[in-house]
């Protein structure tokens, strides 16, 4: 099975629709403590940002909250 295949079946689950809002909150808590950041740490926090957004296109989450109603 391929990843598209496998998101398509774990979008059904509402359960995987709230590890997805978890994900959501990663990346809003990583923005925030970009504000107060130290400079040496501005780089790993924006790892951290992009990671979560492409998780979070991938599974295209505004469309998977929608469904689910989250």
């Amino acid at each position: 099975m391929d990843i598209t295949k496998s998101i398509e079946t774990l979008s059904n689950y509402k359960e995987f629709a709230h590890f997805i809002k978890q994900v959501h909150f990663m990346r809003e808590e990583a923005i925030a403590n970009m504000f107060e950041a130290e400079p040496h740490t501005v780089q790993q926090i924006s790892g951290q940002i992009l990671g979560c957004d492409s998780v979070l296109k991938m599974v295209d989450s505004e469309t998977l909250f929608t469904r689910h109603e989250i």
